[in-house]
């Protein structure tokens, strides 16, 4: 067994034992696809994502959550990224908490170009932020920031940033209006290059089973010199998923995997 599909074992065996304790707070697990709309990308992200959080008090819990993340390329070989994120949690009251968060990305090894000077991003890299989420009469609002300082061929100046934010509104009944944003930089220095992902999308709640999505969104590069601000360009993609949310009623799932690939239309 590949060392992703262990980690996507282990976190399912994890989500579905804990959702039997009795301190659970709440879960999610889910699948999503999507695909760019400009035809001469020929690449389509898949990702299988679960989280659990176990209440230890009113007050506090800790989360679990996990990701794989896989890119499949016309005949390259597909690209597997897996996360790895643990939370701290404060209630603050049944409606809003706040959240620490360390979380972990790896890349297989043999995906790994030993002549790359950004290898060590690609092997592995760790971000420690903060999160909170707020619900509300009709909607929700989650958001995160993290951070990694880096070492990168020889240059300890590098800082990888993870911005985002999704809000969801319940438009109709069981019928939810979605809006997304997740942002990966890095910079040194003056100089910095930015990948951000807006999207917006729509979700039907099936009652007493999961939510069936769909999004449009847009994925854009930019960078800067300090002097000058360059545009690489954007792709839009679309995608399609679901997901299934656990624990005692009247929770809203758990706080979810921390990675830099959410930025890349994942």
């Amino acid at each position: 067994m590949s060392y992703n599909k262990f980690v996507a074992a282990a976190v399912c065996a994890l989500v579905s034992s804990a959702a039997t304790a009795q301190g659970i707070t709440g879960g999610e697990l889910g699948f999503g696809y999507s695909t760019f709309l400009d035809d001469d990308i020929d690449t389509s992200l898949y990702t299988f994502n679960g989280g659990v959080e176990i209440g230890f008090s009113p007050e506090f819990s800790l989360g679990l959550s996990g990701a794989s993340y896989s890119a499949a390329s016309g005949d390259e070989d597909n690209i597997t990224d897996t996360n790895i994120t643990v939370h701290g949690i404060f209630n603050l009251n049944d409606a809003t908490a706040l959240g620490v968060f360390v979380g972990r990305d790896f890349l297989a090894e043999e995906e790994i170009d030993p002549d790359d000077p950004t290898a060590e991003i690609a092997e592995a890299t760790t971000y420690v932020g903060a999160e909170a989420r707020t619900s509300f009469a009709g909607g929700s609002v989650e958001g995160y920031l993290g951070f990694l300082d880096s070492d990168i061929d020889g240059d300890d100046d590098v800082t990888q940033t993870i911005f985002g934010v999704e809000a969801a509104y319940e438009a109709a009944p069981s019928f939810d209006v979605l809006l997304g944003i997740d942002s990966y930089r890095v910079s040194d220095d003056d100089e910095s290059i930015t990948v951000t992902a807006v999207s917006i999308g729509g979700a039907y709640k099936i009652a007493g089973g999961p939510s069936i999505y769909g999004e449009f969104g847009n994925v854009s590069i930019s960078g800067s010199d300090g002097d000058v601000d360059v545009s690489f360009g954007d792709e839009s993609f679309v995608g399609l998923g679901v997901t299934y949310t656990f624990g005692p009623a009247g929770t809203d799932g758990a706080f979810g995997s921390r990675s830099r690939n959410d930025a890349i239309g994942f």
